[in-house]
């Protein structure tokens, strides 16, 4: 296949994966319409870069009202490479039914830190708790946790806070 078209079928799938950033619930058809593709070359790019793992899957936008997102970052002092599926599964284990807490994403980081855990909790103490079990379960792996809890949300997968106008609120002083 010459250069060209690997480069146009590469321009498509990421004007795909943009619309779909944008709104997930859209459809093969809207998507298409959007493009000026077909549907079923929409659908066939989607079923490639789910295939693929570009695609993870599908996720709604929650507006958090009664829990606060935090972020977990630790700084490492062993690898962890050979016991990350062990770590990972009680991270997610721990924190949906231990904890009261709602995984949002894990991240293997470059910087000061190593690690970030972005969460969701009802309480500041619900989030202190969930740290402090993660640093005494992985005491062989984790040198230090600190924690940061979000005060509001301005844009959250792109989207912007449909409500920033309450932003004001912390604003202002």
């Amino acid at each position: 296949m010459p250069k060209s078209s690997n480069k146009k079928i590469e321009e498509d799938k990421n004007k795909i994966i943009l619309e779909l950033r944008n709104n997930s619930r859209q459809s093969p058809h809207e998507i298409a319409k959007k493009l000026g593709f077909s549907r079923q070359k929409v659908w066939k790019i989607i079923k490639e870069l789910e295939k693929e793992n570009i695609i993870w899957g599908y996720t709604a936008i929650v507006d958090d009202r009664e829990r606060s997102i935090y972020f977990a970052v630790s700084k490492l002092k062993a690898p962890i490479y050979d016991n990350i599926d062990k770590i990972i599964e009680n991270v997610k284990k721990d924190t949906e039914s231990k904890h009261n807490i709602g995984l949002m994403g894990s991240f293997y980081i470059n910087g000061i830190y190593d690690w970030l855990i972005a969460f969701t909790a009802e309480t500041l103490l619900d989030a202190k708790k969930f740290c402090t079990h993660v640093q005494k379960e992985h005491v062989d792996y984790i040198e230090r946790i600190e924690l940061m809890e979000t005060i509001f949300p301005l844009i959250k997968f792109g989207k912007i806070n449909p409500n920033i106008e309450k932003l004001k609120e912390f604003t202002t002083v």
